[in-house]
């Protein structure tokens, strides 16, 4: 009798240790969740969430800080924008195309109901050694010249990495939708 008793009171401490366990495991798995989230997304715009890339973040924030210097204001960050170029790169990166498609990207947005607006591209590559990133490095004359334009309105960055080496592909849009 005696050990009944016994293993009573230890299975209602067990049980009691085991629901304070699983209660703080899930509250630190849900302040980690959070954590990253902050670290690796942007907030939702409209009916569309995109995680980014710090790479992706830091790009469209150089390119944004050149057109301020140049007294041009800021592309607004366009989800769908990121997405495209998010895929373009990982298509170069893994080799399953040479260059970005911006006719079939600008065909895909007039599928979205987002019609009119004239999609650049910018290209940046990098060996899987390098730690070098367009953010480091300087624009070209054509670069500068396209990031400049006044006409422009939107923007979106994708970075991957894969065979073919690290790609960086920036999307800058026109279309006012």
């Amino acid at each position: 009798m005696k050990r009944t008793a016994f293993f009573r009171i230890l299975s209602f401490f067990f049980a009691v240790f085991t629901l304070i366990a699983g209660c703080g495991l899930i509250t630190h798995a849900g302040t980690v969740q959070t954590a990253e989230e902050q670290l690796t997304s942007s907030p939702q715009s409209g009916n569309h969430f995109s995680p980014v890339y710090f790479s992706e973040r830091l790009l469209t924030n150089r390119i944004n800080k050149q057109r301020q210097a140049a007294a041009l204001p800021v592309l607004e960050t366009d989800w769908d924008l990121f997405r495209f170029a998010r895929l373009s790169a990982e298509d170069l990166a893994a080799g399953r195309i040479r260059q970005v498609d911006v006719p079939k990207i600008t065909r895909l947005f007039d599928h979205l109901g987002r019609p009119g607006g004239q999609i650049a591209a910018l290209v940046y590559r990098a060996s899987l050694k390098e730690r070098v990133s367009p953010v480091s490095g300087r624009l070209s004359d054509h670069e500068e010249q396209l990031i400049k334009r006044k006409t422009l309105k939107r923007i979106g960055a994708g970075h991957a990495i894969g065979k073919e080496g690290q790609v960086w592909v920036v999307l800058l849009s026109e279309g006012d939708y």
